[in-house]
């Protein structure tokens, strides 16, 4: 039997998919609890990737990983967040940062296009910090929010990894409080539509 998320409207669960550096995670975890003011829980649900690859592209579809991550929830009220260090795409785009379910409960984000060329696993100082900004971006969509255009707001849209350096990790003015509405109101039942951020995180 699957197991389940069925924890409360008011949690988040970041959930490894695959190996994924403890730090990593950690840094993830600590900083959705400082910005977003909610309890924040590691997952561990065994997500088999493999049904997720594309063989002839050798990388996964985000979106069938976003299917996997909603069949383990017990309550569309539970916000789930997958890690991943595959490299993630979808049918449109050629690889993606990460993908959301807008105003859902489910979004995934892969570490494989953010290390610089040479960045060691030893070394993950900026990978850390262009996660974080991938996740609050992902998460924001979850909560509603679309893309920005102040120029340092995470939910500003990023095609490539300079634009995410060249982000915040946090919210403006504007976004902070939409995302602060939507989480006092718990955003219930999910429309079903997904937003990919690869060049758009």
């Amino acid at each position: 039997m699957r197991p389940r998320l069925s924890y409360g409207p008011d949690v988040i669960c970041v959930v490894p998919i695959g190996s994924v550096l403890p730090e990593l995670v950690e840094r993830v975890v600590r900083l959705l609890r400082e910005v977003l003011g909610l309890p924040v829980i590691v997952g561990s649900l065994g997500i088999d990737k493999a049904n997720a690859l594309i063989a002839t592209r050798g990388q996964y579809d985000a979106t069938r990983l976003l299917l996997e991550l909603r069949e383990h929830c017990s309550s569309q009220t539970v916000r789930v967040i997958g890690i991943t260090e595959s490299d993630l795409c979808n049918l449109i785009l050629d690889f993606v940062y990460g993908e959301a379910q807008v105003d859902g409960n489910v979004a995934v984000c892969s570490t494989a296009r953010l290390r610089d060329c040479g960045e060691t696993a030893e070394e993950p100082e900026q990978l850390q910090d262009r996660l974080a900004k991938v996740v609050l971006h992902e998460l924001g969509h979850v909560f509603g929010l679309g893309h920005c255009e102040q120029e340092a707001c995470v939910m500003r849209q990023a095609w490539c990894v300079d634009d995410i350096d060249r982000k915040a990790a946090t919210y403006c003015a504007s976004c902070l409080g939409a995302l602060s509405w939507e989480i006092r109101r718990r955003v219930r039942p999910a429309s079903g539509e997904t937003v990919s951020t690869s060049r758009a995180a």
